[in-house]
């Protein structure tokens, strides 16, 4: 596999957060959004780590969260992410063993900008997480292996959510 000398210098602050001086003042929102996907798909986002993670990463100016199979991200971590005041376009939380509702409510509320709200395999999530999810925008709502989410908040999430184009 070839990678892009773009992937080898953004790998490259990610490992060195904690001794590049003020970094985070001079990336945009897509690479800080594409290194905090790293940090988390390479169990980075620990709690040593993580001061430096909020200071040069955490931005009001991030649109999209993806966070896959990682259980350093924690109600703890999103709750972290949503005091920078983002404003998502699209949140990705996929099987991530250490979120609960209280976590995705830290991250949810206030979000009126979210148009894709994708809460996959969170075995702890249930219909009362979703409570505070309030965008009009709202087209995508994926949350396929949420067990606990029962039928009547489904119904619930469909009355509140009239431009869902798509559900699963």
């Amino acid at each position: 596999m070839v990678r892009s000398l773009k992937d080898c210098c953004l790998q490259a602050i990610a490992r060195n957060l904690n001794r590049i001086s003020r970094v985070g003042r001079q990336l945009p929102h897509v690479h800080k959004e594409l290194i905090l996907k790293w940090l988390s798909d390479h169990d980075m986002l620990t709690d040593d780590y993580l001061p430096h993670i909020t200071y040069h990463l955490f931005s009001a100016n991030l649109k999209v969260i993806n966070f896959y199979k990682c259980n350093q991200v924690t109600d703890h971590l999103l709750y972290q992410l949503s005091q920078s005041g983002c404003m998502l376009k699209h949140l990705t939380v996929h099987e991530c063993n250490n979120v609960s509702d209280e976590g995705i409510k830290y991250i949810t509320i206030d979000q009126e900008e979210l148009e894709v709200l994708e809460l996959r395999k969170l075995r702890f999530l249930t219909s009362y997480g979703l409570e505070v999810v309030r965008s009009n925008k709202l087209q995508k709502l994926d949350l396929k292996g949420c067990s606990y989410i029962d039928s009547r908040g489904k119904c619930r999430l469909f009355k509140k959510f009239t431009c869902i184009q798509y559900f699963s």
